[in-house]
């Protein structure tokens, strides 16, 4: 059903597939989530794909718009590839062939249309929008030279225009002594400060502008020689491309970008002799932009508007690719040698901050200034360099017997960063005496892989697969980019200047990040199997199972924070800083908690970093006669001890106990933020026998939904370490209706404080319907597309995640047994939605010529 895709590019695949998701919240792309790692890599003809994202959103979707559904001709996921010229790293591989023309000219062009009115509901368009959408594009291909040459062009167009809900749900707030309508408020105390936030408070429609080409030449220059060129490009342009994690924020936002790429490929073979040669080459450019009005967050309803403390920024990576394999035949064995470079310049004009981040207890705080600021002082200077990762291989696959063939490889990985570009900081060296490290640099690169195919009796109805191996990882450069130069931060509580030029109070200092001198290169160690049966004609059984262990995984420590607590509350939480409440409020006092005044954070990346990913998959194709079946489904588990890696805020991953450790536990070890148990995709395709016999399509998808730790107040930072997002909420002690509150949210409950993604939101699903059939329009029918996206889909949206309140009207005090006491009460809202997100139902109409 690739024809009936909602999204035209290589990342709508995956909505037939069960071991990755798409995104489910609307956008456009692969969401985060790919064996343990954040985002599946991408490997297109043989090369991987630079897979830009923004490292301060990493729970956005990737898109992939240069790579066109329809101009694909395979599609699939690899977990565990045995054949050593596959970089291996961590996470999925989604492996795509673009596809090749033959001996006769073939043109088929499309043409699809939408509008908000056709199957829209309420709740997604609430006001009322007329957004019309078209996708239209054709592909072209044919023979150059019949039996020797030809070739294959693809042109896509997209303009899909999808309204939204409201940024969020709550209707009333706290304000002036009584409840006033929360959406009005706000808009009227902006309009006090001389600034008009209708728009940016107002449900927007998102709107996906993205053309894409792509062709190849495949040319047979010999008996033994031949020669291919792929060639693809693609511009977008998106507006509120999708919401973040905070209830408000999405519009104002803006995503441009530019996507090329292009493969040269030479194969030789004759006798026993092989070797193919390969040249690739990738650029790519991402470019956010937001409201430059401040990120604007009211903790008691758990809502932002405005700008968002990750934008601007811009991304961009120039990719080249040169790589060799020779493979010679020798008896039994098929020996296998080669090495690779890549060359990938870097470069990115960002850093957390850039927007000031204002917090206010509610619409009374929004009104009198008062609340907490922390933003970038001066302008964020881009940074560039290059990176260089040669690697070489070796492989022996031995035909054991007919049946069984056993392959072992050795290979040797290294990633290289330029020296000098990360300097010492000597103001931190001469504070601290700690050093800084300039050059991450991991030579211990060696790894292999080893597997068996035993294909039974050599009939090819029953194969068995198993394989082992350890790969090592790489560091992301924008972690590197993050640890060149420092950021001064400015924070300020209390009353602060008018919004929205909170930013010019408060302290300033340093904020820097230091690699640790023991730092290694992640690596991957893995095992799977699987079995492939023959189910007669048309029939297919898949079963896969596999395990991943990666270790050496960055964390981030605050060298900067004090070595003991100033205080622990009443539920033995400790406190690092002096603490400040503005009514429902609790943040640190600038300055206070720190070693050293003239820094603020200051992280060091140590690779104590680990995650455990098991999965089984399976999967059934058959067809019977016009009849075609298609189900998949895949149980994972990801546990790990990085907290906070979807988080915009570096300083959410930080640990909000010392050493990691509450009640005598880790408590960063546990479930994944990145762990997904259930996903199943399944369908069925009905085929008349003619050409024009109507065709219907019923596929659907379901997952589980992600997990979340019960926390804190937006805003509330109780431990003073300067993450208002890390804090879990007690779960001991004397506050009425706690325990309630986490069973009707279907959370376990367990130990002193909440465990680490203890609750789960709603699982995720939806139905798409696809019917065409052929209109008498001469020898090549034209069939008339009717594609029903959504058309039963549950309702998803982000969460409260605030299991406690603070009370407004109480102030902080002190136990007779020397206690900080907070005055907390349950959150009645907890677990349920702030604003809802999803994709909405979508009806297209469309022509296709076959």
């Amino acid at each position: 059903m690739a024809h009936a895709d909602r999204w035209l590019d290589l990342s709508g695949a995956a909505r037939s597939l069960s071991e990755i998701s798409g995104a489910d919240d609307g956008a456009v792309g692969l969401r985060p989530g790919s064996q343990g790692f954040v985002a599946p890599r991408v490997v297109v003809d043989g090369v991987e794909m630079p897979a830009l994202r923004h490292p301060g959103h990493p729970g956005l979707a990737l898109s992939l718009p240069a790579f066109g559904r329809l101009g694909l001709a395979q599609v699939g996921v690899l977990g565990n590839p045995r054949d050593v010229e596959w970089r291996a790293g961590g996470g999925a591989i989604l492996a795509a062939q673009t596809g090749r023309g033959g001996n006769r000219i073939h043109f088929a062009p499309h043409l699809f249309a939408s509008s908000s009115q056709l199957g829209g509901q309420a709740a997604d368009n609430p006001a009322d929008s007329s957004a019309t959408s078209f996708q239209v594009g054709a592909s072209l291909s044919g023979a150059i030279r019949p039996d020797t040459a030809t070739f294959y062009l693809r042109f896509d167009y997209q303009n899909v225009r999808t309204p939204t809900a409201f940024p969020f749900d709550s209707s009333s707030a706290s304000y002036q002594g009584g409840q006033a309508p929360l959406l009005a408020a706000v808009r009227s105390i902006a309009d006090g400060y001389g600034q008009n936030v209708e728009s940016l408070t107002a449900p927007p429609v998102r709107r996906w502008r993205a053309a894409s080409g792509s062709g190849g030449i495949d040319w047979r220059l010999s008996a033994v020689h031949s020669f291919g060129l792929r060639v693809a490009a693609a511009s977008l342009d998106e507006r509120a491309p999708a919401q973040s994690d905070l209830a408000g924020f999405g519009p104002g936002v803006s995503l441009t970008g530019r996507d090329l790429s292009a493969v040269a490929s030479l194969a030789s073979s004759g006798g026993s002799v092989a070797n193919e040669a390969r040249i690739g080459f990738s650029s790519v450019r991402r470019t956010w932009a937001g409201s430059t009005l401040p990120a604007t967050l009211l903790s008691e309803s758990g809502i932002g508007f405005g700008g968002q403390p990750i934008f601007p920024a811009t991304f961009q990576v120039t990719q080249f690719d040169l790589s060799d394999a020779f493979q010679i035949a020798a008896g039994q064995h098929q020996f296998k040698l080669g090495g690779a470079v890549r060359l990938a310049d870097y470069g990115q004009t960002y850093a957390f901050g850039a927007t000031p981040t204002v917090v206010y207890p509610g619409l009374d705080g929004f009104a009198a200034n008062r609340g907490s600021v922390v933003a970038l002082d001066g302008a964020v200077e881009p940074v560039g360099f290059t990176v260089v990762s040669p690697r070489v291989f070796l492989q022996d696959a031995w035909s054991l017997s007919p049946e069984v063939t056993i392959t072992a490889g050795v290979t040797y990985d290294v990633q290289r960063f330029p020296t000098g570009t990360i300097l010492p900081n000597t103001a931190w060296i001469t504070a601290s005496g700690i050093a800084t490290v300039g050059q991450p640099l991991d030579k211990k690169g060696l790894g292999g892989r080893g597997g068996f195919v035993w294909n039974v009796r050599n009939l090819g109805k029953t194969v068995v697969r198993g394989g082992i191996g350890l790969a090592p990882g790489e560091l992301d450069p924008a972690l590197f980019a993050e640890a060149i130069g420092s950021r001064r931060v400015r924070r300020a509580v209390g009353s602060l200047v008018n919004w929205p030029q909170s930013a010019t109070a408060g302290t300033v200092a340093d904020r820097i990040t230091l690699f640790s001198d023991t730092y290694r290169a992640p690596r991957t160690f893995r095992v799977d199997g699987g079995l492939t049966q023959s189910l007669g004609a048309g029939g297919t059984l898949s079963l896969t199972g596999l395990f991943n262990h990666t270790d050496f995984l960055l964390r981030r420590v605050d060298l900067n924070r004090i070595t003991a607590p100033v205080a622990t509350t009443t539920e033995e939480r400790p406190v690092y800083a002096t603490l400040d409440k503005i009514d429902g409020l609790v943040v640190p006092r600038p300055g206070s908690g720190r070693r050293f005044a003239a820094f603020d954070h200051v992280f060091g990346l140590a690779p104590t970093g680990y995650s455990d990913y098991y999965e089984v998959s399976a999967r059934l194709e058959k067809r019977l006669g016009a009849l075609g079946v298609d189900v998949a489904y895949t149980w994972s588990r990801t546990r790990d001890n990085r907290p906070g890696i979807l988080s915009p805020d570096p300083a959410d991953q930080l640990s909000p106990f010392p050493d990691g450790l509450a009640g005598g536990a880790d408590w960063t070890v546990g479930q994944s933020d990145l762990d997904i148990p259930h996903r199943v995709v399944g369908g069925i395709e009905i085929r008349g026998g003619g050409t024009m016999a109507p065709r219907l399509g019923i596929r659907g998808r379901w997952r589980s939904g992600l997990g979340f730790t019960p926390g804190l107040p937006l805003g509330v930072d109780l431990n003073g370490d300067g993450s208002a997002a890390n804090d879990p909420a007690p779960i001991l002690g004397s506050i009425p209706g706690l325990s309630a509150a986490l069973t009707a949210a279907g959370c376990t409950a367990t130990g002193t404080f909440a465990v680490r993604n203890s609750c789960r939101a709603d699982g995720v699903g939806a139905l798409d319907v696809h019917v065409s059939i052929g209109l008498p329009t001469g020898t090549r029918p034209v069939r008339l597309v009717i594609d029903g996206f959504n058309l039963v889909v549950s309702s998803q949206g982000i969460v409260d995640r605030a299991l406690v309140t603070i009370d407004p009207t109480q102030q902080l005090s002190t136990t007779t047994a020397g206690r900080l006491l907070i005055p907390l009460a349950v959150n009645p809202r907890f677990g349920k939605s702030l604003a809802r997100i999803g994709e909405p139902r979508w009806i297209r109409v469309g022509l296709r010529l076959e």
